[in-house]
């Protein structure tokens, strides 16, 4: 099987981060987890550490907050796998199958960039209303590299643009 390289950019999220490292860590298809600190205030740094106690994480702590792009390129630039799967650290609890159903259009070549299926049941169908918004995404690592020097200047981070996006 193969394996996905799982991104996680916090920034003060002491309250979400252990359960979505936990989470994410048991979803077979990932192969390493990177953590990117983003400048925390408040004891996010002291949670990411006691984990890697436990499970194997590449932590990497910065010391002042430079944004959300700046972490994952940071992030990218230290990951291994061919596939990156970014993960909101503002989430709780992720079915590991989510991470699965998430990367499935890119391990069955069916597009280049995959968008989070965080969704809501309306009227008996499940719609996500703000899939443009949503931070889950997943996409190649050699799609993204080109662009990881605009995405450390952007606070907010950058969305490449792709033809193929499901």
């Amino acid at each position: 099987m193969k394996k996905v390289s799982a991104i996680i950019c916090a920034y003060n999220e002491e309250r979400t981060i252990k359960e979505v490292i936990l989470s994410v860590s048991k979803a077979v298809i990932v192969g390493e987890i990177v953590v990117v600190n983003d400048g925390s205030t408040n004891n996010t740094k002291e949670i990411i550490e006691a984990l890697r106690k436990e499970i194997e994480i590449t932590a990497i702590h910065l010391e002042e907050n430079k944004g959300k792009g700046y972490a994952m390129a940071i992030a990218v630039e230290n990951a291994v796998f061919d596939i990156m799967v970014f993960i909101d650290a503002d989430q709780r609890a992720i079915p590991s199958s989510y991470i699965t159903q998430l990367v499935s259009p890119l391990l069955n070549n069916e597009c280049d960039m995959v968008l989070g299926y965080s969704t809501v049941n309306i009227l008996s169908q499940d719609v996500n209303p703000l899939k443009i918004l949503t931070g889950e995404r997943a996409l190649y690592k050699e799609d993204i590299t080109p662009i990881l020097d605009k995405m450390k200047e952007s606070r907010l981070g950058v969305c490449p643009s792709f033809s193929n996006v499901c």
